[in-house]
């Protein structure tokens, strides 16, 4: 059997396969997959993940027009800003690859008859890698600046300035296009003629290339670099930043208050309940953490179980993926939550705009008035 990969390196698309890579029994759906899981799959992936894709993009988008207002911090709101982006990228494939196409198994639409549905996944899907991959190291770049800002201020101004910053976000996305590329040459597409109510149709089918059936290459890369690179050495880096990062910003705040008084407040986050930019970074990071360490271990754990009945170790696997969508489309709730500056400037956003539209309505009204005056002197000098 043959599969078609998916974020924790299963494939959801089978197809029975001989000897030499020809399609002797193609199926659209996996026919282990009962109706009761479709619907859970639906029911998990398409409506609850599809409304969080849906506000996460909302809410990024949002995200950026209001960090770039942000002047206070300019190097940790760039920063937030290309995890914004990179979110969104990574948020919008997931809901194609796994939100419509859920809807499309659960209505029992033959995927495979169409060539620009199967051609679209496939060249789209190493981009959601891609953006998985940007999401990862993006946020290990936020806790490495934030880490040096704070515990090594000597030589914050040499390693955390705009320009350096630019160049290590530059760099990582370079990363995490190289490191994904050769995603785009280990599956292909074949198309299958077959006899269905004696009429002869075209079928598509996803298939392993050479690479992509290369032992050595599923191991060690599929496998141990993913693992490595996705998993083990980001979140050790996160784990260990994030807890120094903890402690240093206690300590300062302890010292701050204790300087200033216990009732003194702060714009550093004080006991003016408007916590700083590095509180803010500490949060993001520890949600990602949150978020994606279930879906890495269930990866290692249940990789190559099969999971088309409802079993619980099934609902534990879905959901876990879900949490990586959760992960990139709430950051929006976080900078709410803990940025007094993200939440001003939101503030006159949405007071300019319902000014500028009672501004308008009373012009309209205005204008409205004096065509009406208008066409009464009109009518009355009509029928003088």
């Amino acid at each position: 059997m043959a599969t078609f990969l998916s974020t924790n390196g299963t494939m959801d698309v089978n197809y029975s396969q001989t000897a030499n890579n020809s399609v002797t029994k193609p199926m659209y759906y996996n026919p282990t997959t009962d109706d009761c899981t479709l619907l859970a799959r639906l029911i998990i992936n398409t409506i609850i993940a599809g409304t969080i894709c849906f506000l996460g993009l909302a809410g990024n988008a949002l995200s950026v027009v209001i960090l770039r207002r942000d002047k206070q911090s300019p190097v940790a709101t760039f920063l937030l800003q290309t995890l914004a982006y990179v979110d969104s990228l990574f948020v919008g494939l997931w809901f194609v690859h796994f939100s419509i196409n859920d809807l499309l198994g659960y209505a029992h639409i033959d995927q495979h008859s169409h060539r620009l549905w199967v051609y679209t996944r496939l060249y789209s899907y190493p981009f959601l890698f891609i953006g998985q991959t940007a999401t990862i190291w993006l946020t290990v770049l936020i806790a490495l600046t934030r880490f040096i800002a704070v515990c090594l201020p000597y030589k914050a101004a040499g390693l955390c300035n705009m320009v350096m910053v630019k160049k290590a976000v530059v760099a990582t996305l370079v990363f995490s296009v190289v490191y994904n590329l050769p995603r785009f040459f280990d599956t292909k597409v074949v198309q299958v003629e077959m006899t269905i109510d004696n009429e002869t149709v075209s079928k598509y089918f996803y298939n392993v290339t050479v690479l992509g059936g290369n032992r050595m290459y599923q191991k060690i890369y599929s496998d141990i670099c993913y693992y490595v690179f996705s998993f083990i050495l980001p979140l050790v880096m996160l784990g260990v930043l994030n807890s120094k990062l903890t402690l240093a910003y206690r300590g300062i705040k302890q010292r701050r208050q204790q300087l200033r008084g216990s009732s003194s407040s702060s714009t550093e986050g004080g006991g003016g309940g408007d916590p700083n930019i590095t509180l803010l970074m500490i949060i993001v990071v520890l949600i990602f953490m949150l978020c994606n360490l279930p879906a890495r271990l269930v990866q290692i754990v249940w990789k190559y179980r099969d999971q088309a009945c409802l079993t619980p170790h099934f609902f534990i696997k879905e959901v876990s993926n879900v949490m990586e969508v959760l992960n990139s489309s709430t950051n929006f709730i976080v900078y709410c939550a803990f940025r007094h500056q993200f939440r001003d400037i939101l503030k006159t956003m949405c007071c300019t705009s319902a000014k500028e539209d009672r501004e308008n309505k009373t012009e309209d009204q205005t204008m409205l008035t004096l065509l009406n005056g208008k066409s009464k002197n009109e009518q009355a000098n009509e029928e003088v």
